[in-house]
C-alpha cells in the first residue's frame, strides 16, 4: 500500500514539515534554486543580437545543465537505490521525473545549438524560445525538488536510521569529481544561511587536504561578499 501511494501521489503535505534530522537534499537544492534564478535572469537579459553575449549565456547554460545531469545521476545511484532496496517501486515516480528532466536537457541543448548557429535576424526569436523553454523547465524542477524534500525525505527517514542516511549521503558526495564539487559549493554556500554554511564548510575542512580547502575558500570570495566569507571562516 505504501509503495502504491508513493508511486501515484507525491503531493507535498499541507502541514508544516519538521526540520529533517539528516537533510539529504536541502543544501544542494538551495544551490540549484540559486543557479536556476541566475541562469533564468541571464537568459532573460541577454541581448540576442550581440554574438558575444549569446555565447556567454550559452556557456553558462551548458555548464549548469552538466551539473544538473550529474545531480540526477548521483541521486539515482544512491537515494533512488536506497528507496528501492526497502520499498519496491518506491522510486518509480522519481525515475519518471528524472527522465522528463533529461528530455528537457536534450531539448534545451538543441535550442542552444540552433541559437549558436543563428543569424542576427533569427537569433532573437530563438533566444526567446530558449528563455521560455528554460522557464518551463525551472517550474518543473522547482516542484520536483519540493516533492523530494517534503515527501521523499520523510519516507527515507522512516526506512533508514540517521546513521545509515548519513553514510549514504557521504558516499554520494565522495563520488562527485573535485571540479564539479567546487561548482556545486559555489552555488550551495551563497544560497545558504550562516549556520548552514558553517556546518558545510566545517565538514569540508575536516575532510579535505589543506591546500584543496584553501583553494576552495579563495573561490568563495568570487561568489560571496567578503564580510560573509570572513565571518564564516571565523566561525569554523
Amino acid at each position: 500500500m505504501l509503495s502504491q501511494t508513493i508511486a501515484t501521489d507525491l503531493s507535498p503535505p499541507s502541514r508544516v514539515p519538521a526540520l529533517p534530522r539528516v537533510d539529504l537534499y536541502g543544501s544542494v537544492h538551495r544551490g540549484l534554486r540559486l543557479g536556476h534564478t541566475k541562469l533564468l535572469t541571464r537568459l532573460g537579459t541577454t541581448s540576442y543580437s550581440d554574438r558575444a553575449s549569446v555565447e556567454h549565456a550559452l556557456d553558462e547554460l551548458e555548464a549548469f545543465l552538466d551539473l544538473g545531469a550529474l545531480h540526477l545521476a548521483v541521486e539515482e545511484r544512491h537515494y533512488h537505490k536506497a528507496l528501492e532496496a526497502r520499498l519496491p517501486q518506491g522510486a518509480a515516480v522519481l525515475d519518471e521525473q528524472h527522465g522528463s528532466h533529461r528530455r528537457s536537457f536534450a531539448e534545451l541543448r538543441k535550442l542552444a545549438a540552433k541559437l549558436s548557429a543563428a543569424t542576427a535576424d533569427t537569433a532573437p526569436v530563438l533566444g526567446r524560445a530558449l528563455y521560455l523553454r528554460y522557464a518551463s523547465f525551472v517550474a518543473e524542477d522547482l516542484e520536483h525538488m519540493a516533492e523530494e524534500e517534503l515527501v521523499i525525505l520523510p519516507l527515507l527517514h522512516a526506512l533508514y536510521t540517521d546513521e545509515e542516511l548519513a553514510a549514504i549521503q557521504t558516499k554520494l558526495v565522495s563520488e562527485i569529481p573535485p571540479r564539479e564539487k567546487l561548482e556545486f559549493l559555489r552555488l550551495m554556500l551563497p544560497a545558504s544561511n550562516h549556520e548552514q554554511r558553517v556546518l558545510q564548510l566545517a565538514g569540508l575542512k575536516q575532510s579535505l587536504p589543506e591546500p584543496v580547502f584553501e583553494s576552495m575558500v579563495r573561490a568563495l570570495y568570487e561568489v560571496m561578499p567578503e564580510n560573509d566569507v570572513t565571518a564564516l571562516l571565523a566561525a569554523i
